[in-house]
């Protein structure tokens, strides 16, 4: 019985073959090529289908505003500085020149006072990186703090 299995098996795998392509050879010759094919409603499913409901907090929402209010505010700083300045030229107007550079000097010399400064507490005090941003967050609620 096996043996009468094994023969069929190996009868059918050879003789099928050529049995395919004839038939496939035959039917393209047959039939022209328009193929209808039915369409699926899987547009009217999926217009069916509510989106679920995306919230935010509101505290997130009002984070995320003050953060692009100041971002914001920011840029704009950054764009003013970066505006370049006219340079004075030194045969045109002598005395704008020495006062720009005496001015460029004299801010020079006050950021590496304030930065020594900021180097040495910093030094003697553990908590300052907090303190300084304490106050920075009190002088964003009144600036008035910043001049006193």
């Amino acid at each position: 019985m096996t043996d009468d299995l094994d023969n069929f098996l190996e009868d059918g795998i050879e003789a099928e073959p050529e049995q395919q392509t004839e038939v496939v050879a035959e039917v393209e010759a047959d039939e022209p090529e328009t193929v209808e094919t039915e369409e699926a409603p899987t547009a009217s499913i999926e217009e069916t289908k509510e989106p679920a409901p995306e919230t935010v907090p509101l505290s997130a929402l009002m984070g995320i505003k003050s953060e692009n209010k100041e971002l914001k505010a920011q840029l704009e700083a950054l764009k003013a500085q970066a505006q370049p300045k006219e340079e004075i030229d030194i045969f045109d107007n002598p005395d704008g020149f020495k006062n720009e550079v005496l001015t460029t000097a004299q801010q020079m010399a006050l950021n590496a006072k304030f930065e020594m400064s900021e180097m040495l507490v910093r030094d003697k005090h553990d908590d300052y990186d907090q303190k300084a941003e304490q106050f920075e967050q009190m002088v964003k609620a009144d600036p008035s703090l910043y001049y006193q």
